[in-house]
C-alpha cells in the first residue's frame, strides 16, 4: 500500500516533492505564465475566431537545441515557456494555424542575452529542426513558420528590447518567418480584441 501511496499518476513522489520545491521567483515566474495562459484563452473565447489548439507550459516537452550567434557560437538547449497553436476560422470554413513559442521576461536577463535568445529561435527556423519535429523534412522549413511572442512587464523593456534587436542584427525584420502572419489577419486579431 505504501508503494502506491509513493506513485502519482506514474510519477515518482521524489520528482513530484522536487517539483515542489521550488524558489519563489521561480513561483512568480510560473504565475505570470499561468496568466498569459488565462488571457490567451479569454481573448479567444470574446473573439469568436479562434481556438486554442494547444498551449503547453512544460518547458521539457518542447525543448530544443540551436547555434547561438556571438558569445563564442555553440550550441545551447533553449526551453520556452510555452508553446502555443492558435486557430483561426474564417467564414468560408479555411482555417489557419498560428503558432507561438512563449517568453515571459522578468527584467532580470541583459539585453544581450534576450537578443541571443531571439537569435537561438531563429536559427531553431532556418535550420528545418522545427519542420523535421513537425513531421517535415529540413528542406519544408518555410512552411512551419512560427512567432515568438515575448511577454515584458514594461512597455520601455519591450521599446528597450525591440532597439537591442535592430541595432545588434537587420535579419531579425527580414526573416521568412517574420511576415508570414499578413498584415490582414493581424488586423483582424486586434479588431478581435485578441491582440489587445
Amino acid at each position: 500500500m505504501e508503494r502506491h501511496s509513493r506513485r502519482v499518476s506514474g510519477l515518482q513522489f521524489a520528482a513530484l516533492e522536487k517539483r515542489a520545491q521550488v524558489s519563489p521567483l521561480t513561483l512568480r515566474h510560473e504565475l505570470e505564465v499561468a496568466d498569459v495562459k488565462v488571457a490567451f484563452h479569454s481573448a479567444t473565447k470574446k473573439a469568436g475566431l479562434f481556438t486554442v489548439a494547444e498551449f503547453s507550459t512544460w518547458p521539457l516537452l518542447h525543448e530544443f537545441r540551436a547555434c547561438r550567434n556571438g558569445r563564442g557560437g555553440g550550441e545551447v538547449v533553449v526551453r520556452p515557456d510555452g508553446f502555443i497553436r492558435i486557430r483561426e476560422h474564417q467564414a468560408d470554413a479555411e482555417l489557419f494555424e498560428h503558432t507561438f513559442f512563449l517568453e515571459v521576461d522578468r527584467s532580470t536577463e541583459t539585453q544581450d542575452t534576450l537578443v541571443t535568445r531571439a537569435g537561438c529561435y531563429l536559427n531553431y527556423y532556418q535550420s528545418g529542426d522545427f519542420a523535421v519535429k513537425n513531421g517535415a523534412p529540413q528542406s519544408a522549413y518555410k512552411d512551419y513558420p512560427f512567432r515568438v511572442l515575448m511577454v515584458f512587464k514594461t512597455t520601455e523593456r519591450r521599446n528597450n528590447t525591440q532597439r537591442s534587436f535592430c541595432d545588434t542584427t537587420h535579419r531579425f525584420s527580414h526573416t521568412h518567418g517574420s511576415r508570414r502572419f499578413k498584415k490582414s489577419r493581424a488586423r483582424r486579431l486586434a479588431q478581435s480584441g485578441f491582440g489587445q
